[in-house]
């Protein structure tokens, strides 16, 4: 068999040898997204690179860490998938990433040595990690992407879902469909994704010049029974809803359960609808109305971004990369 050439993926393309070259070998000059695009066609190709001697020969330890904590759910399989395709993206760049998970009971101290040590060559933090403090321990270590925090706020680079703006493209949404009494199953407050959720909502209604009724907020918590209990006492009070808005769609999925324990149909009596697009989304019946959050966007603009900022430190612009959301129409609502 023929060995592949940097000639080969080159024409494949439509780039030059020497941008193939840049990209597979990290040189600055190639945009992370291109970079991407030519290591997976270097793997389409069979392209052999010798990583082991490439990062001798940087110094490197073509380790990326991704940290999470024993806050996070371990098995919420939207979480994983973004896991796994980033790991994925990042596997085809010649890195390998490890989980390490955090108890932040006991410290975050283990997170930043581990992260001043230089053992890895970048790291993505959680949003809790970030709030903890772990970036302002590192001093000089190696480069920080969080995933899911503002950047603005604590910065450092960061791929942000637009929660925000496809909580209130959903508000309208039902605004347009004729529902006017829309309450919200709101989750975490002191998370900053809950957070601009809750905010999406609100903008909604201001944006009408509309007050929101606080009674008609709920929540504080993705749990599914706590949701379930906040959607039943949001239903029994005196609001007399017509809709009902969650933070997710397992959030969403216990609202539809409460309405229908307490005598109400959906969609005919009570709109309901999630965030997400998750396998939830399509469990239930009816199935929800929701905005599609797809873990490829994020996996991709993440890994893009990882990519960039070990590759070019100093050089790399900082800041928020957006990742977009996407209205999704079904029974519910």
């Amino acid at each position: 068999m023929t060995k592949t050439t940097l000639k080969d993926i080159a024409r494949r393309l439509g780039v030059s040898t020497a941008t193939v070259s840049y990209a597979l070998n990290g040189a600055p000059g190639v945009s992370a997204e291109l970079r991407l695009s030519i290591l997976q066609a270097a793997r389409e190709l069979n392209y052999q690179t010798n990583y082991a001697a490439r990062s001798l020969a940087r110094s490197r330890t073509n380790t990326v860490a991704w940290f999470r904590t024993t806050a996070q759910p371990p098995a919420d399989p939207f979480s994983l998938s973004v896991f796994n395709l980033t790991a994925a993206a990042l596997q085809r760049a010649g890195y390998d990433t490890l989980m390490h998970t955090i108890d932040l009971a006991r410290g975050i101290r283990s997170a930043a040595d581990l992260l001043a040590s230089r053992r890895v060559d970048g790291a993505v933090l959680s949003v809790d990690l970030v709030r903890e403090g772990v970036v302002e321990l590192l001093g000089q270590g190696p480069p920080v992407v969080g995933l899911e925090v503002d950047s603005v706020q604590e910065g450092l680079p960061c791929v942000w879902p637009e929660y925000r703006r496809g909580v209130t493209a959903l508000f309208d949404y039902l605004m347009e469909r004729g529902y006017r009494r829309i309450g919200f199953l709101a989750a975490d407050p002191l998370e900053p994704t809950a957070q601009q959720r809750l905010a999406g909502f609100r903008d909604g209604y201001e944006r009408r010049g509309l007050r929101v009724d606080p009674g008609w907020i709920m929540g504080g918590s993705y749990d599914f029974d706590a949701a379930k209990s906040a959607a039943r006492a949001l239903l029994s009070g005196d609001a007399r809803l017509d809709a009902v808005m969650a933070a997710t769609d397992r959030m969403a999925v216990a609202a539809v359960q409460a309405a229908q324990e307490l005598g109400l149909r959906v969609p005919e009596d009570l709109a309901v609808t999630g965030f997400d697009d998750s396998e939830y989304a399509v469990y239930v019946s009816p199935a929800l109305t929701t905005v599609r959050l797809a873990p490829s966007d994020i996996a991709r603009r993440l890994a893009a971004t990882m990519l960039d900022w070990m590759e070019r430190p100093g050089v790399a612009a900082g800041g928020r990369v957006a990742v977009p959301v996407t209205l999704v129409v079904r029974q519910s609502a």
